[in-house]
């Protein structure tokens, strides 16, 4: 799989759900971290 930047990275890693974690870079665990605090908002928003 030939990936080409760390927001197609990100949406890749997500695909995996609550089985991958991301180690490295730093930036793309911070991109990570912001979208699951999001998805977390919106899920506990609707609850």
């Amino acid at each position: 799989m030939e990936l080409s930047g760390l927001n197609e990275v990100k949406r890749w890693v997500l695909s995996f759900g609550e089985y991958a974690r991301v180690l490295q870079p730093p930036e793309l665990i911070d991109m990570v971290a912001n979208t699951v605090e999001r998805i977390d908002k919106l899920y506990k928003s609707s609850g």
